[in-house]
């Protein structure tokens, strides 16, 4: 029998030296669609099971050095691995292997016709028990439409021409086709365009397609790859950025889809045992995902380990609140003196039906010896335990009572956590990123009247202000933040002054008082402002920060123009001797100080006052205030907005 030819008509780019595209009849699409149906088996003795990449060629040549003796049937199986025949062929179609399907005739039934089918005439009819002897006819798939589709085998119709891409893509011919494909690929000299025919028997037609994809650059390998991965990465890291992601988080996932693996590597394989790649672009291929990968794991682990880990895309701050929605805070107790302090705040925080405060607490306990750590949540439908032996217990009865004495206006949700002090923090930031919180409020680690200071809670507070998911407050209770709960339920007056040099934990100790304090009728608010002297104010010149600076103090005068318990007072300093003298001048007028934790250290009115900074978590002016009795027994509350 004679071997069938194919045929190509390439249109080749002279100036650009590449294929454009082939033009082919239905034979060579035929063959095309019917290498999706070759065994696996038929592809090794196709391509040589040394050419074979990977351990498939090996397992090949197993079966091939397999003594007869340890094979069953020998005859039948080894020859049906080693030279396995599609299980349908249609008809027509120049395959590979020729038309070596399975032959009429060698399929048997039961003399009782059940539904089972042999290729054995001695086997056994499962359900009669007798042999399976009687012979049927197999009826290739596509001979029933013979006399419809005009005798016409193979997969597509024969009428029509057909386009091949470099890439194996097959459309068929037209002519706007063309000239779509012209503009796409540049050509803009039709001159410089060349046909080529080329014929190509079946049987090594296989080899020849790879090696005229090879030469024609199918694969620039270096290409595709850098390709990919700039693919990978900015269709990761664009779609981060635009729903506000950090840059260092969007590259993070970027670099993490772009990690290639076995999937990557089993695909290449599959490229070089069709041959549409040869071993040299396979070695290219592998090299750069080992190359890509490599780079990309220690920049993931940096990257993950300088993110911060309980970072959110959303602001959660006071500032950033809406207008009568609930305050969330989430409150931290070690004792029940810092209990109490955190009811009393929370009192002078006015909660109301239209604004109220939906109060989280978590009572730390010190893990003891080789305990489990563990949290738990004392639900709303428990009842206050009538003889409160534990500190937790007693913590949770007073939170309750103040609730039930506040409905409509507080709720509050405790927890009990015991771990160590090293841990803790974990536990304060996922439960503030699960209730979305807005603040938490920390006791300080210092007793200011016995001068006892606790290692374990400064190591919390120092973790939670560096990884909190929303703005922390410092309190720090100097005895008269108690006397609040007597002076709001008579027509006293309680003073609360904010202290803003600039930035955002002032800003958001200016909204924490503009939000909530100044509101009360029983609060008298003043806002002390420290300016440089002779400092011109020209919004163009502003920086961001200082304009961020102008823009609250604006919202805060508007909205309190009518607030007489509302005090604005304007200091002008040179330095921070200046700013210490404004500080002691306020001498014991307030009962409540509400200041930010940072500033900006390369300030004219806060670089002289850097060595006052002793307490860190406190920053430069709350050590100030901590350290000396300026403020009287004033209570202190430092303010530290969520960072970006």
């Amino acid at each position: 029998m004679a071997i069938p030819k194919l045929k190509l008509k390439l249109l080749i780019d002279r100036k650009a030296k590449r294929v454009l595209f082939a033009e082919v009849g239905k034979d060579f699409v035929d063959f095309l669609f019917s290498l999706l149906s070759l065994p696996v088996g038929s592809v090794i003795k196709l391509l040589n099971k040394s050419k074979m990449v990977g351990c498939i060629g090996n397992l090949y040549e197993s079966v091939e050095n397999l003594n007869d003796t340890y094979i069953l049937n020998p005859i039948e199986n080894k020859d049906l691995l080693l030279n396995p025949k599609p299980a349908v062929s249609s008809v027509g179609v120049p395959l590979l292997l020729g038309q070596e399907a399975r032959t009429p005739g060698g399929y048997y039934m039961c003399g009782s016709y059940h539904r089972n089918v042999t290729d054995n005439p001695l086997a056994i009819c499962p359900q009669c028990n007798h042999k399976m002897s009687t012979p049927i006819t197999y009826v290739p798939h596509g001979t029933g439409n013979v006399g419809t589709n005009g005798a016409e085998g193979g997969y597509v119709k024969g009428v029509v021409t057909y386009m091949v891409m470099d890439n194996l893509t097959v459309m068929p011919m037209s002519t706007i086709s063309s000239i779509t494909l012209l503009s796409t690929f540049n050509v803009e000299n039709v001159n410089l365009l060349q046909e080529k025919v080329v014929d190509m028997e079946s049987i090594p037609a296989f080899p020849s397609i790879a090696s005229y994809l090879s030469e024609l650059n199918i694969f620039n390998t270096e290409f595709s790859q850098l390709a990919l991965s700039s693919s990978l990465i900015s269709g990761a890291f664009l779609p981060a950025l635009y729903y506000n992601m950090s840059s260092k988080d969007a590259i993070l996932l970027g670099l993490t889809m772009n990690a290639q693996g076995f999937t990557d590597l089993s695909f290449f394989q599959v490229l070089t045992a069709v041959q549409l790649v040869n071993y040299d672009y396979f070695q290219i291929m592998v090299l750069s995902s080992v190359v890509i990968t490599g780079a990309s794991a220690p920049l993931v682990r940096y990257l993950h380990k300088s993110s911060m880990k309980y970072k959110l895309l959303n602001r959660r701050t006071i500032a950033h609140s809406e207008l009568n929605t609930p305050l969330r805070i989430l409150a931290c107790i070690h004792n029940e003196r810092n209990a109490l302090s955190a009811i009393y705040l929370m009192i002078a925080t006015n909660p109301t039906k239209t604004s109220p405060i939906n109060l989280n607490i978590i009572h730390f306990v010190e893990i003891v010896g080789h305990e489990t750590p563990q949290i738990i949540s004392h639900r709303s439908y428990e009842r206050s335990s009538s003889s409160p032996n534990t500190t937790s217990q007693r913590i949770v009865n007073v939170f309750r009572s103040y609730e039930e004495k506040n409905k409509g206006r507080v709720s509050v949700a405790p927890y009990t956590v015991v771990t160590s002090y090293t841990s803790m923090h974990h536990d304060a930031c996922k439960l503030a990123i699960e209730k979305m919180i807005s603040l938490i409020i920390l006791p300080f680690h210092k007793q200011l009247d016995t001068g006892f200071a606790h290692s374990g809670i400064r190591t919390m507070n120092k973790n939670v202000l560096e990884n909190a998911p929303c703005s922390v407050g410092i309190i720090i209770d100097r005895g008269v933040l108690g006397g609040i709960k007597n002076v709001l339920d008579n027509s006293s007056s309680y003073h609360v002054a904010v202290v803003f040099l600039g930035g955002a934990d002032d800003r958001e100790a200016l909204a924490y008082l503009a939000e909530r304090m100044s509101e009360h009728p029983n609060i008298k608010v003043t806002v002390i402002l420290l300016l440089k002297k002779s400092c011109e104010y020209n919004l163009k010149k502003m920086s961001a920060e200082n304009r961020f600076d102008e823009e609250t103090l604006m919202d805060f005068k508007l909205r309190t123009t009518y607030n007489k318990r509302v005090t604005y007072i304007q200091e002008e300093v040179n330095n921070g001797v200046g700013v210490v003298n404004v500080i002691r001048e306020m001498g014991d007028k307030y009962e409540m100080i509400i200041l930010g934790r940072r500033h900006d250290e390369n300030s004219p009115l806060i670089i002289e006052l850097t060595d006052f900074d002793k307490c860190s978590e406190l920053g430069t002016i709350g050590d100030i205030f901590e350290t000396s009795n300026y403020g009287g027994k004033a209570t202190l509350l430092l303010m530290q907005q969520q960072s970006k």
